[in-house]
């Protein structure tokens, strides 16, 4: 990049952070004499990596923000240190720029799933056989190039996967061996090949508030029994069996881990009462369920697959759940970006808004993992680093009061 560009981008970066709007505004437009305006997204690796937003942020300006979002700002770039402008917003205790974010975070994600959905449509329309390889899922680190003058320059963003990535990403996870160990606290683990923790007993307090607010009257506040449970993913079969202590008339699980299927019969649980095993992919699963068979309850909560694969699922929700019962509801484990607070909460709206378009309400019910150092000793990484976890309970627009 020509080093006049530089000094204007630093000038840009200096104006944001000094809260002088009418500069910023100046910097960014292109001058008379055809010379660009600055970018907004640009970073100074002598800083931190920071661009305009965070200069911005750290002064306080929401105006400026907000004139960097309408020019090209990124909203989720992220600094050296790992931290985007929401983190520092979030840190400083400015909620007003934090929401800002926010709601363009989560404007831009909704935008993005939509134009992949189409484009994934109309692949499909071209070729039956497309697997969906443009559309966006999960989340992870990504360099994106942007070019200038023959020049490029990486921008290290959050940005979503594409479905074909998840989906290898997902086959890769599902051909590999999984371990189920006990740690130094003598609890249960299931454990990736590469170290990574599938699940873990810390997740007991929160399957156990979930299956009380899915199987309880929440009018009378007294257990449910005898209900139909569709459970999409097992893993250690935590939230299963406290699924079990409302004696379900049917109890379908469905796994697609050759190794967490074996876990799961060997510790009995083809046996269980009203439980039916279905070793699949749940878009495969959902093919070998009797037809039309409704549920009373259903839950997800699979790994190494993306927001685009639960997605999917949403739309199948409506098609499940038991018409007949005000009571059927709809849950999933919310582990959505869970060392991100900023991100975690991009991802509730997010997907709070999808379920609302398939015709369901959601409200969230806030529960403090219990984890202990132990918890993540010897794991490869954490897939969970927020103090709060939040349960989203769904139910049809039409029976919410």
């Amino acid at each position: 990049m020509p080093e006049e560009r530089i000094a204007r981008n630093i000038a840009l970066h200096i104006a944001a952070g000094d809260g002088n709007i009418t500069k910023c505004e100046t910097l960014l437009n292109d001058d008379e004499d055809g010379t660009n305006g600055a970018d907004a997204w640009w970073e100074d690796e002598s800083h931190l990596r920071w661009n305009a937003l965070h200069f911005a942020v750290s002064g306080g300006h929401s105006d400026i923000v907000k004139l960097l979002l309408r020019r090209g700002g990124i909203w989720n770039a992220i600094d050296e240190l790992g931290f985007t402008p929401a983190d520092y917003a979030w840190s400083l205790n400015n909620d007003e720029i934090y929401w800002i974010l926010f709601e363009e975070g989560v404007r831009q994600t909704l935008v993005l799933n939509l134009l992949d959905r189409k484009a994934l449509a109309q692949s499909a329309s071209r070729d039956p056989g497309a697997n969906g390889a443009t559309a966006k899922d999960g989340e992870g680190e990504k360099g994106v190039q942007v070019g200038e003058n023959g020049e490029s320059s990486t921008l290290k963003l959050q940005v979503t996967e594409s479905s074909g990535e998840v989906s290898a990403q997902n086959d890769r996870f599902l051909e590999s061996r999984l371990t189920f160990v006990k740690d130094g606290e003598g609890k249960m683990r299931c454990m990736d090949k590469d170290g990574g923790l599938v699940m873990a007993a810390w997740e007991t307090d929160v399957m156990q508030k979930t299956a009380t607010l899915l199987c309880t009257d929440q009018q009378t506040g007294q257990p449910i029994t005898g209900l139909k449970i569709l459970n999409v993913g097992f893993g250690l079969g935590i939230v299963d069996e406290f699924f079990q202590q409302y004696k379900p008339s049917k109890h379908v699980i469905v796994e697609a881990h050759p190794d967490a299927i074996a876990f799961a019969r060997q510790n009995g649980w083809h046996e269980k009462p009203g439980v039916e095993l279905i070793h699949a992919k749940w878009e495969d699963a959902l093919d070998q369920l009797a037809n039309g068979e409704l549920f009373d309850v259903i839950y997800w909560d699979t790994y190494a697959q993306g927001y685009g694969e639960l997605r999917d699922f949403f739309e199948e929700v409506p098609y499940l759940l038991d018409e007949s019962n005000p009571n059927a509801r709809f849950s999933f484990f919310h582990g959505l970006a869970g060392t991100n607070r900023f991100l975690y909460d991009i991802y509730t709206r997010v997907s709070e808004l999808d379920l609302r378009e398939m015709g369901l309400d959601t409200q969230w019910y806030d529960i403090r993992p219990s984890t202990t150092s132990e918890t993540w000793n010897g794991i490869l990484r954490k897939y969970w680093d927020l103090d709060v976890l939040r349960i989203p309970i769904s139910k049809r627009i039409q029976d919410v009061e």
